[in-house]
């Protein structure tokens, strides 16, 4: 799977936001431009993490190549 992070109001890139399994230690982080691309069985659950914004959790078969996945800030 494959796709890009982006700020959710903005629409800007998030570099270095975290991808990864639920249940799993191991993950991968977007790049410059915000992508990322992940060898990923279609049942899993990704988990999409940043530092000040909200965890979002999606099913890769929700996903499509390409996909662009929106964080929201957290609220202070």
């Amino acid at each position: 799977v494959s796709g890009r992070v982006l700020d959710g109001q903005t629409g800007e890139p998030i570099v270095g936001a975290i991808i990864m399994e639920t249940g799993n230690t191991k993950g991968i982080i977007t790049d410059l431009k915000g992508e990322f691309r992940l060898n990923t069985e279609k049942d899993k659950e990704l988990k999409f993490l940043m530092i000040d914004y909200e965890t979002r959790t999606l099913l890769v078969n929700e996903l499509e190549n390409s996909e662009e996945i929106k964080l929201s800030k957290k609220k202070k």
